[in-house]
């Protein structure tokens, strides 16, 4: 199992995050990532000011998703002030979010392709109530997340991902990593902004598991 984004929410790596500030650093994760963590206010005034998508979603999916099937304009400003802040969240701050820049790392056309899906298919809101489906009572009761992961696995950790937990969190979860790498480039949508590092650290992982099993034989 490769994964570039990944959660491990427990309240043990909760009360761990929240030593880290207090604790020498290094302590509880590898010092390149440290910087993406603390100070503690300003991950928390992030979380607050860009997950209110996540609140609505996953309490009105079908609200806002006729809003958006009624309008090409709507739909298209929603889904690229996503796209330009889960690249890199300092384009909150750029002029038409950084998507017109000359660095924006995924090309216009791609996003606009992404858009076309939505809009032609009419799936948005379809799309969003895994939200609803993922938050509801039943599926929280089951407990799923904190399940421990036996198989082999490899972490891609990018620079600007939204949602990335430290190696010796992750193995909370993930208790077979073979492969943890961090990326000074690259962010939420990595697959479309640097497709070839993604590629290359997923073969590297795959490579990895194929050795062990030969080793086992």
């Amino acid at each position: 199992m490769h994964v570039n984004m990944m959660m491990a929410s427990s309240w043990s790596n909760q009360i761990k995050l929240f030593l880290g500030a207090f604790l020498p650093s290094g302590f509880v994760m590898d010092y390149a990532q440290e910087k993406k963590f603390y100070p503690l206010s300003e991950l928390f005034s992030f979380v607050l000011r860009e997950t209110g998508y996540l609140h609505i979603q996953a309490t009105k999916p079908d609200t806002i998703g006729v809003a958006l099937n009624s309008s090409p304009v709507g739909l298209a400003a929603y889904i690229l002030e996503k796209f330009s802040t889960a690249t890199n969240k300092s384009y909150v701050y750029h002029k038409n979010g950084g998507l017109l820049e000359p660095d924006f790392p995924i090309p216009l056309d791609a996003v606009l392709d992404d858009i076309s899906l939505y809009w032609f298919t009419g799936c948005i809101t379809s799309s969003m109530r895994l939200y609803a489906e993922s938050f509801n009572p039943s599926s929280l009761s089951l407990s799923v997340k904190n399940i421990p992961t036996k198989v082999p696995a490899g972490v891609a950790a990018f620079a600007n991902e939204i949602m990335v937990v430290p190696e010796n969190l992750a193995k909370q979860k993930l208790r077979n990593i073979v492969s943890y790498s961090i990326f000074d480039v690259g962010g939420h949508f990595a697959a479309m902004e640097v497709p070839e590092v993604l590629a290359d650290d997923f073969f590297k992982f795959v490579s990895i598991v194929e050795r062990q099993i030969l080793q086992q034989k």
